[in-house]
């Protein structure tokens, strides 16, 4: 197995491998054991310590292993499920000691790991049905907000679930101190948005969709600032940069892109093979390790790349 680079930026696919993609040399290497299963599908990836040296892998099953980048192998590996038998994982929230997971059933379950290694469930609820998202902020660190298909947002407080802190109306932008009245509302193209995420510092909001549109947005007014470069296939997660101005973008047609927030230029970008599902950057310098490696020509996507493909791919061979 190969040692993960410096800077590691990891990246799950949809087949469960779990990726180091090396921005200095412009390819990946996986991480861990090879064993590829559509049920083990990576959704959630989170450093899981303070030196970014374990990450918190959450895999569509409902288990979730913390797994050494030093080590290169699983640290822990507990299972959470939700109410039904096929309810899929869709998120896990980090709180100060816990954790909480959402499922597709609308089911969430609040956990912490316990001496044997396992996840031990403190509680769980219901906050609707077909959920498709669970988030909680750092500053935050005892609230989660969730929401999905007719399930408007909601925002809880992981200790007392019984009833949610703030309810939205629809898909809008609020700010929980003003009750319940939207703070702005704005649309943005024709087709399903899937990730967003806040530019650090600014008032802005990149979004991305099921068509690999990305696009920067002023969050104040959702007036359309400008598209990204040089992206193509479904995009199924965006990831600011903390302090450098990138951002990370994890698209179907097996690319992870690295962008120029001001400039909206393709940085470098990396094929890893299979369809990405979720990606995590470090907070450490990765705009340094992009200065060495020569910009990759443009690589046109298939149909089937870019809607995502059949569940036999020949090329979901580990590599």
């Amino acid at each position: 197995m190969a040692t993960p680079s410096a800077s590691c930026t990891v990246v799950g696919s949809e087949k469960g491998t779990v990726k180091d993609a090396d921005w200095s040399e412009g390819k990946f290497t996986n991480l861990g054991n090879l064993d590829l299963d559509w049920a083990k599908r990576v959704v959630h990836l989170s450093w899981d310590n303070a030196d970014e040296t374990e990450v918190l892998i959450g895999r569509s099953s409902g288990v979730v292993e913390t797994f050494s980048l030093a080590a290169n192998e699983v640290l822990r590996q507990g299972v959470c499920t939700g109410t039904s038998e096929t309810a899929t994982l869709q998120g896990i929230g980090r709180l100060d000691r816990s954790c909480v997971s959402g499922f597709s059933d609308g089911s969430v379950s609040c956990w912490r790991w316990n001496d044997q290694q396992d996840c031990e469930v403190v509680s769980s609820a219901s906050v609707g049905s077909s959920l498709s998202c669970i988030y909680s902020d750092f500053s935050q660190r005892h609230e989660v907000a969730t929401g999905g298909k007719k399930n408007n947002l909601k925002l809880w407080d992981a200790e007392r679930m019984e009833k949610p802190v703030f309810t939205a109306k629809n898909i809008q932008l609020y700010d929980p101190r003003s009750k319940r009245r939207p703070v702005a509302r704005y649309e943005w193209g024709e087709h399903p948005i899937l990730c967003m995420d806040t530019v650090p510092e600014k008032s802005q909001l990149i979004v991305a969709n099921t068509q690999g549109d990305l696009a920067l947005l002023e969050l104040q007014t959702g007036k359309l600032l400008g598209q990204f470069r040089g992206v193509c296939g479904s995009i199924r997660q965006v990831q600011c940069h903390k302090t450098q101005p990138l951002v990370l973008s994890c698209s179907l047609d097996r690319y992870v892109r690295l962008h120029h927030t001001v400039t909206r230029r393709l940085v470098k970008e990396i094929f890893v093979k299979q369809r990405v599902s979720s990606g995590l950057l470090p907070s450490s310098d990765v705009m340094s390790l992009t200065a060495s490696l020569k910009r990759p020509r443009p690589v046109a996507a298939t149909n089937e790349e870019t809607e995502g493909g059949s569940d036999d791919d020949d090329d979901d061979d580990g590599w």
